[in-house]
């Protein structure tokens, strides 16, 4: 028997969430996103800070490895 559970793998979208607030200083930070079964994906995004970047990936791909790349 195995337990379904709802909410792994479910994304989250908004400000603050998914991406920085309107009114943040950003800078652009470069990423690599490996999801299970997929080839790697490079994303950039504008965020606070590089572990603020990494949230925001998370954030859209909750079950994927991300990578912060210079």
């Amino acid at each position: 028997m195995h337990w379904v559970e709802e909410d792994a793998g479910k994304t989250q979208h908004g400000e603050g969430i998914s991406r920085a607030p309107a009114k943040a200083k950003t800078k652009l930070f470069n990423l690599i996103v490996k999801q299970s079964g997929a080839r790697p994906m490079k994303f950039s995004i504008p965020a606070e800070t590089a572990a603020k970047a990494r949230q925001y990936a998370a954030a859209r791909w909750p079950l994927a490895e991300i990578e912060v790349v210079k």
